[in-house]
């Protein structure tokens, strides 16, 4: 099942049974002291259950009457809240919507702003935006409700609520923090209601089911269960067990267990036969549809869609487009395309695009819903890839170019829907799930931009191929970048900002606790962890609230913010160094693999050969040269390497290179996934013909000899870099750290279980730099964790001579060592640098998690995110000495006024020329890999001698000039 259970309705469950009917009870017995109210109550008695929504609603109105009269305005908006859920429960849902923010503004006006008849008007308006799509106000007015509220009980029904907003918006992890958090509450509330508990425990494994985490959300299933079981049959109670047997069979049915699916499938239909007040029943034929599809039990699993389709137009009769018929028909359209049945599916996938869109009624499949038009994105984006594909499926069988046409348009409609699918989310594990669920959308779209291309010669289908490839890179490091450019754009005031850094501080603090306590070995302390995740939560909340306020105050900040589409080729060309620079880009799909190569003046798209071979290549160079070299099978490891290396380049570059203008002599490489692991620069751009004993260049073809290397996380990155400010910095510039440690020495910069040992040439390493660049050093026990944070901000160049670790699983346990403590995300994610360069001298910095869509969440990608424009990087663990020779050399070369990829080759050329057989092996010399911008540095000698320089040349030419 693509959708949760509960939609907005399931609000006005919680709301109504678990909020507004206690309301009720007391509303509807109480008399008012000060007034003959008794007159009202000898009026047939007000019964939710026994009445009819019209015979309560007349009751309703005369104490409307009544209040007003005598100006009672407590008890009147108190009935006017009443009167607003009546509405809803009779199905007049644009009454409910009109008079709910009607209540709601003159209560505003009105009462206290902590008056519990506002918040029950705020929260019944909460559900009324929700009903026309506004998720963003509703999670705004419930989240609002929950701070003004005193009492817990309030404050779980709102943050419950706003679980359920996220999870529908797609945003599972956010959901999950909303409902732990309300479950954390349930302790401080006296006589709770056992089957509340059971209930938001479900919805966290259903999220967690979401997120492809099967195992814990089982767990929590039957955790739920074991609640749920023990409680007296009542409505309230099988709509939540209907929803955990429903959730069960999806469950199955995603492990491909289908018998224990319908095991619990026909449970809930069970459940739904016996009871006439289920809430979105239509699902559990959508759910029991599945199974059959997954059957390939075609006639079954339409008449279960049907089935579906017919309760859900029953129960939303007063809707003319809502998302549970969407969902119906978007399911029978699938089946259809199983079945092959392309027009028939075609036909499906049109009527639940005009049932999930407003506005919008056309039976022209080559017209698509505007992006704002959605009242779900998420469902919009599966039914627009599904009739995508149904078009180009049509395309093939019958080659008409209309459809193929309309396939490109209506790709281009769902990518555009992905970008503000992704702008709604707020947790950054929801954005990650997002780009794994986008890549097949990504590479379906680019194959159909090709055909066109092909078919058409017209360039502006592979800048379309290029647009879609580029939307998957880096795109929370490439937000986090437009934000805090949108920031210094809009002229947020000093005092705003740091409020939000003070907040950032703690809750980054708070965050990295709670990820040593999960990693600590022994008893982990789940109290402390639970009490410190509710603080992160509600700091949370409180930045949620400061840069809404942001973006209300500065509109020219939220405007800038969210120019976050991909660069286009044009702006990316323009953003090339120079003429003699190319960009080379990558997209690995899930089938297939695409190369982008830019310069200047033109685009070319090439196609991977053998992605899986592709893989798996990389995967045997990768021990062949990041473990220092086996004298036993030297010479046996140089042919491997020669030929993996070489047979590579044949399958990612060599096309693209050969196509190249002669004139080109940069590299620019933006990888995607598995070849985020590969130093391009060890490539071979020849197989060696004869034997070879070492790895010196003489013998081998090396690519970072014809052309300098450097690598960006993306175009995109590439050229918003750019607009970003620096502040004045020291003008000396540099900066080094080279810390020392407990225990002897080492001579690798890695990290190891046993603890860290001090290195033998880090500080020879930053002592020999700062007699090149001048500035500072800090070393041994000076190079610390304090001492960092308040020196880096201040300098252009960072230099770190130490250890670090890496994660591969979190990236938050990302580390580089300082004397008396470690840098990680969460202290980068606090700090903001002004440097043109950092160089982290130590092993594994440019490695870690590696993310679809979002490449290695390394501890370069941190820094750069924290300011730094360039950022020279390890992809494995570093020889120490051989580090700190190359080092040296790097910055001899960029105090000449090199560029710096140009830098780091001549340094490791430099190496390899001194060094002996066993040296060359590219352990020692190849993991050092340049990311960001590679201009020059600029320095006050470099400047005084270029204008010597120019003016001899002038006076020379003068001479010339006069005497000729």
């Amino acid at each position: 099942m693509s959708k949760p259970l509960f939609f907005f309705l399931k609000t006005v469950l919680i709301i109504v049974i678990f909020f507004i009917w206690p309301v009720y009870g007391s509303l509807f017995s109480q008399s008012n002291n000060t007034s003959p109210d008794k007159d009202i109550v000898k009026f047939k008695e007000v019964d939710i259950v026994k009445n009819t929504p019209e015979e309560n609603l007349g009751i309703v109105e005369q104490k409307l009457k009544y209040y007003k009269e005598v100006s009672n305005w407590e008890r009147y908006f108190e009935s006017l809240n009443d009167k607003s859920y009546l509405l809803y429960d009779m199905g007049d849902y644009r009454s409910f919507i009109t008079h709910s923010k009607m209540v709601l503004d003159h209560a505003s006006e009105t009462l206290a702003e902590n008056s519990s008849v506002k918040i029950n008007a705020m929260l019944l308006r909460a559900m009324a935006v929700e009903l026309t799509g506004n998720y963003d106000r509703s999670i705004e007015l419930q989240t609002e409700s929950a701070r003004l509220a005193d009492d817990p009980e309030t404050k779980f029904y709102a943050y419950e609520n706003n679980g359920i907003s996220y999870e529908e918006l797609g945003d599972f992890d956010e959901a999950i923090r909303n409902f732990a958090y309300a479950l954390s509450l349930t302790n401080e509330i006296s006589g709770f209601d056992p089957h509340n508990k059971g209930r938001v425990i479900s919805k966290i494994a259903y999220n967690y089911k979401e997120k492809g985490d099967y195992d814990k959300s089982l767990k929590l299933y039957r955790q739920s269960m074991a609640i749920l079981h023990h409680l007296p049959d009542s409505p309230y109670y099988r709509q939540t067990l209907w929803f955990v047997y429903q959730e069960l069979a999806d469950l199955y049915l995603s492990e491909g267990l289908l018998d224990s699916a319908m095991h619990y499938s026909y449970k809930a239909i069970s459940i739904q036969q016996r009871s006439k007040s289920l809430i979105k029943s239509y699902l559990t034929y959508t759910g029991h549809g599945e199974i059959w599809l997954a059957k390939k039990d075609y006639k079954k699993a339409i008449e279960s869609f049907d089935k579906a389709l017919d309760l859900a137009i029953g129960e939303y009769k007063n809707f003319d487009v809502h998302t549970s018929f969407a969902v119906c028909l978007n399911k029978k359209a699938e089946t259809y395309l199983r079945k092959n049945e392309y027009l028939t599916a075609l036909e499906y996938f049109q009527k639940a695009l005009q049932k999930i869109a407003v506005d919008f009624d056309s039976d022209n499949y080559s017209d698509n819903p505007k992006l704002d038009n959605y009242i779900i994105k998420q469902d919009g984006l599966n039914i627009l890839a599904g009739k995508a594909e149904a078009l180009y499926y049509l395309y093939n069988k019958e080659k008409k170019q209309e459809y193929l046409y309309s396939a490109h348009s209506t790709y281009t409609a769902a990518c555009e829907l992905i970008q503000g699918v992704r702008h709604d989310y707020l947790a950054e594990g929801s954005k990650h799930i997002l780009a794994q669920k986008a890549l097949p959308i990504y590479e379906s779209a680019i194959e159909v931009a090709l055909l066109l291309y092909e078919n058409s010669g017209k360039h502006k289908y592979i800048e379309s191929a290029y647009s879609i490839a580029e939307s998957n890179k880096a795109t929370m490091l490439y937000e986090s970048i437009k934000n805090d450019f949108a920031k210094g754009f809009a002229e947020i005031p000093d005092s705003l900002l740091d409020q939000e850094n003070n907040l950032l501080i703690n809750r980054n603090y708070l965050q990295k606790l709670i990820k040593e306590e999960q990693q600590k070995k022994g008893i982990i302390d789940e109290v402390k962890i639970k009490k410190w995740e509710n603080i992160v939560f509600e700091l949370d909340a409180k930045l949620n609230k400061l840069v809404e306020e942001m973006e209300i105050n500065y509109p020219e900040y939220l405007k800038q913010k969210k120019q976050t589409s991909p660069a286009s080729f044009g702006t990316v060309r323009n953003n090339l160094v120079d003429s003699q620079t190319a960009l080379i880009e990558y997209m690995l799909g899930e089938k297939n693999g695409y190369i982008f190569s830019i310069t200047k003046n033109d685009l070319k798209i090439f196609k991977i050969k053998g992605k899986g071979q592709l893989i798996e290549s990389i995967a045997a160079l990768r021990p062949l040269v990041n473990l220092p070299p086996d004298s036993k099978n030297f010479e046996n490891d140089i042919l491997k390497f020669a030929s993996l290396s070489s047979s590579i380049y044949e399958n990612i570059l060599a096309d693209a290179v050969n196509e190249l203008p002669d004139n080109i002599n940069r590299l620019v490489i933006v990888p995607d996934d598995v070849l985020a692991y590969l130093p391009f620069e060890l490539l071979l751009t020849k197989k060696p013909q004869n034997n070879i004993f070492d790895y010196l260049p003489k013998n081998l073809d090396y690519l970072f000899e014809k052309y300098a290397v450097h690598y960006q996380y993306s175009a995109s990155l590439m050229t918003a870099d750019k607009a970003r400010g620096r502040k004045d910095v020291n003008i000396n510039g540099f900066i080094g750290f080279a810390p020392t440690f407990d225990g002897g020495f080492s001579a690798t910069r890695a990290c190891s279980e046993e603890g860290l040992y001090s290195l033998q040439c880090n500080q020879r390493e930053v002592e020999s730099i700062q007699k090149i660049m001048g500035g500072e050093v800090l070393l041994a026990g000076v190079a610390g964790v304090d001492n960092f944070m308040k020196n880096a901000p201040n300098y252009r160049i960072l230099h770190l001579a130490t250890h670090a670790c890496v994660d591969d699983s979190d990236s938050g346990l990302n580390k580089i060592y300082l004397s008396d403590g470690d840098l990680s995300q969460y202290e980068l994610n606090n700090i903001k640098l002004n440097a043109d360069l950092t160089v982290l001298s130590a092993c594994n910095t440019g490695m870690g998690q590696l993310l679809k869509g979002e490449g290695i969440m390394s501890l370069t990608r941190s820094f750069i995110m924290a300011g730094s424009k360039s950022v020279l990087t390890s992809l494995w663990s570093v020889d120490d000495c051989a580090t700190s020779d190359i080092m040296v050399n790097y910055y001899k070369c960029l105090k000449k006024g090199m560029p710096k990829d140009k830098a780091i080759a001549k340094a490791k050329l430099a190496y390899l020329k001194v060094a002996d057989r066993n040296g060359s092996h590219p352990y020692y010399w190849a993991a050092f890999v340049q990311f960001g911008e590679v201009e020059a540095l600029s320095f006050p000698g470099n400047n005084f001698y270029y204008f010597l320089l120019a003016g001899f040349g002038i006076a020379f030419f003068l001479l010339w000039y006069f005497c000729r």
